[in-house]
């Protein structure tokens, strides 16, 4: 079987360019680490936040919200692939919401670096005013302290008489 050959020179070459494109990329990879210093981050609204038509304009079928957040200032930044807004270091995006649970990804990409940031929202569509009711003993301590005679409760002879002003027996 023949021995492919090889000119010292050409395998020189090659190898010259292999290392030097290792290095390349060791110098991005560098520049990359340096940048992820000043990431992005999404600050409103936050992992996990319940949102309703009081967080944006609702329609049948979506809820439109702002996305706000911070990346290093003079890098585009997309969320959800909509075009942020930029003051400073700060974002500003419209995003629409038309499943109940949304993945918020903002993304600022700056030559060969690209960095992330996710948030998961949750939409509650039918989302109305509710209340909770409950009962607790401190409602009986108080009556206890309203009753005329509320120190003879907290004496360490039990008593069976009524109080005077509720009706109930005291212990």
């Amino acid at each position: 079987m023949p021995r492919p050959t090889m000119s010292r020179r050409t395998f020189l070459q090659s190898a010259t360019a292999g290392i030097a494109a290792g290095r390349l990329a060791d110098t991005s990879a560098a520049m990359c680490a340096a940048q992820s210093q000043a990431t992005i981050k999404i600050e409103e609204p936050y992992h996990g936040a319940v949102l309703n038509h009081r967080h944006g304009t609702q329609s049948a079928e979506r809820l439109k919200i702002a996305v706000r957040g911070r990346a290093p200032a003079g890098i585009p930044v997309t969320v959800n692939g909509a075009v942020a807004q930029r003051e400073g270091d700060r974002f500003t995006a419209e995003v629409l919401l038309r499943d109940r649970e949304t993945d918020l990804l903002a993304v600022a990409q700056s030559g060969t670096c690209r960095h992330e940031a996710r948030a998961r929202v949750v939409w509650d569509r039918y989302s109305e005013p509710r209340y909770c009711f409950s009962i607790d003993d401190n409602r009986f301590f108080l009556r206890s302290i309203s009753c005329k005679d509320s120190l003879e409760v907290w004496s360490p002879e039990p008593r069976r008489s009524p109080c005077p002003r509720c009706r109930v027996a005291r212990l």
